[in-house]
């Protein structure tokens, strides 16, 4: 923790004087003070610091001064070691205006640097035909409130040539995000490099809200924060084409690039009973070393969605619940579930699930597995009737045709119902046939439990595209 400390202090530092240097260094004609500029803006580096940008073999701490850049230092810690960033531009402020300025500055490949303060945006940005890393100065130190109405903060489109990348921002709910769909932080779309998120802190406190929203069944999200405050709001949804339905799992090392799922890895949500996660219409999500504080996740299955969530992975993952003691409902959370699954396949694996069990709320079901359409007049399917119902539980598709394609339940602890997953139905019955759920899902043929997937290995972790990040 010392280290990280001193290198957060050392950047804030080199932030502090880049821009006079910067504003010096610029002619007539180049950029004002609203704006620091990298390479293509008037700011050059030093010839001398140039080729120590990178830092070299040694693999201790580095020490900033010594005219070597090693250890982990970077052009961001420690500028005499390691030279100037050359790709940078530093928004004026964290206003949103100054940030979309420098982010139309920037050129594919740069560093956008967002100022530390707490800045409240009335409309949002895009980022659009250009990979960049948008930035904030220190971890925790940008805040950026949702006073957007409808509008989304940040709305990304993948890049084609650089990865678009988003971290050390904090994202806090204000009086904007109108419903599950509009108003989000961040929306991720387009068919470019993957989008990587990390180190950012995303907060909502009010029902209906959604903090993120992935359309496209690539990326990754790392060592991030979703704060909930026990509202029924969501944290991340994910969509995919159509086309995931209609082509075979990339589960596990079948994803042989980590290019063909999402992967959602080592954050930390706290406190969403209802849909933390939301694998939605065709879908290909890994949801791995997190850890989740009283919350519950739920997929949709192609009952109110067009074609509900193709595949998940979850495994090496940390669920918490605590019963306060409280039988009035005071103090202990009321969760439903730890994951309510209403359509597609997948495994559940490794991960620590324990017992929901409490004075206040009773002794609920980890898993729960339903199909909503068999008793559900909406959607695509409505009021379903034989086996198998489209795309439901344990259903896939091998390229060819859709298949009997079982979830795999396996090497979980804690205590709680993964070798017994509940099978309930949608309630009440709008449709009249007095169809269950259980005749429809079944064990030993639509879900195994105590056995692992066959040929299935988990993919590298962690993900490659982390590397050097």
């Amino acid at each position: 923790m010392g280290g990280l400390l001193d290198r957060r202090a050392r950047r804030a530092l080199f932030l502090a004087s880049i821009v006079p240097w910067l504003i010096a260094s610029c002619d007539d004609d180049g950029p004002g003070p609203d704006a620091a500029v990298g390479a293509d803006g008037g700011a050059r580096l030093d010839a001398q610091l140039e080729d120590a940008r990178v830092p070299g073999a040694d693999t201790g701490p580095g020490t900033c001064g010594d005219g070597v850049c090693a250890g982990g230092e970077d052009c961001l810690d420690c500028p005499g070691d390691c030279g100037l960033c050359p790709d940078l531009v530093r928004a004026a402020s964290c206003a949103r205006d100054d940030v979309a300025a420098a982010i139309e500055m920037a050129s594919d490949g740069f560093i956008v640097l967002v100022p530390e303060g707490r800045c409240a945006w009335e409309r949002g940005v895009r980022i659009e035909g250009k990979g960049i890393h948008l930035r904030g100065e220190r971890e925790g130190a940008v805040v950026l409130v949702h006073d957007a109405g409808s509008a989304t903060l940040v709305a990304v489109t993948a890049d084609d040539s650089h990865a678009v990348e988003i971290s050390d921002l904090r994202f806090e709910e204000g009086t904007g995000g109108a419903d599950a769909w509009d108003g989000m932080f961040l929306s991720v779309g387009g068919s470019g490099r993957p989008v990587l998120v990390h180190h950012d802190v995303f907060e909502t406190r009010n029902a209906g809200r959604r903090s993120v929203r992935w359309n496209v069944n690539r990326g990754v999200l790392w060592s991030n924060e979703f704060l909930g405050n026990g509202a029924d709001a969501n944290a991340i949804a994910f969509l995919g084409p159509t086309s995931s339905w209609t082509s075979p799992p990339t589960m596990g090392t079948d994803d042989a690039s980590g290019e063909s799922n999402v992967y959602v890895e080592d954050n930390v949500f706290r406190r969403f009973p209802f849909q933390t996660l939301d694998p939605d219409s065709n879908s290909r999500v890994v949801i791995r070393h997190n850890t989740f504080d009283e919350c519950g996740l739920a997929s949709h299955g192609a009952d109110t969605s067009e074609h509900g969530t193709r595949h998940w992975e979850l495994y090496d993952n940390t669920f918490l619940f605590t019963d306060d003691g409280d039988c009035d409902g005071s103090r202990t959370a009321n969760l439903p579930y730890l994951f309510y699954i209403r359509g597609g396949t997948g495994v559940i694996a490794d991960n620590a699930i324990p017992d929901v069990r409490s004075c206040a709320w009773g002794d609920k079901p980890e898993i729960f597995m339903t199909i909503q359409n068999l008793r559900r007049d909406a959607g695509p399917y409505p009021c379903w009737t034989e086996y198998p119902a489209p795309r439901q539980v344990g259903q896939g598709h091998d390229g060819a045709m859709p298949v009997t394609d079982p979830v795999y339940l396996w090497g979980n602890t804690g205590g709680g119902n993964y070798d017994a997953p509940a099978v309930g139905d949608y309630d009440p019955d709008e449709c009249g046939n007095g169809l269950r759920a259980a005749d429809f899902i079944q064990a030993g043929r639509d879900f195994f439990t105590g056995t692992p997937r066959p040929g299935y290995t988990k993919y590298a972790y962690p993900h490659p595209l982390r590397a050097g990040r």
